[in-house]
């Protein structure tokens, strides 16, 4: 797939960049974790910031502990791994958007097993 955006820097009507980014992220979850999630949803919010939404991404680890009631060593565990895939998760969007990563944020809800990735991107010079 191209990096392809439109003429003003933001999203294709297409969908094909928010689709690569998608699975790489993806690519990046199994990388560090030994599986990746089974569902992501890229979205633009505007023209310098994109959602990733992740569903069913937990690792092997993270739903033993859950199973166990150790909902909070589960939270705690997750919060670690998303701070090891932040230089992978940045350096793929950056890749495939040819822009920077201004901030990046990351979240879970334990109890839908349903991530969010959200990147800040620097604006576009006009």
């Amino acid at each position: 797939m191209g990096k392809q955006l439109a003429v003003d820097g933001g999203p294709r009507p297409d969908g094909s960049v928010q689709l690569e980014i998608s699975n790489a992220i993806v690519a990046v979850y199994k990388q560090r974790l030994g599986r990746g999630p089974t569902r992501v949803r890229t979205h633009w919010a505007g023209s310098d910031t994109l959602v990733c939404v992740l569903e069913d991404g937990f690792s092997q680890a993270e739903l033993t502990l859950e199973a166990m009631g150790e909902r909070e060593r589960a939270r705690d565990l997750r919060a670690v791994l998303n701070e090891a895939m932040r230089p992978d998760v940045v350096a793929a969007v950056e890749r495939v958007l040819s822009r920077t990563v201004r901030a990046r944020t990351a979240g879970t809800d334990q109890a839908t097993s349903i991530a969010t990735e959200v990147f800040h991107l620097e604006p576009r010079e006009i």
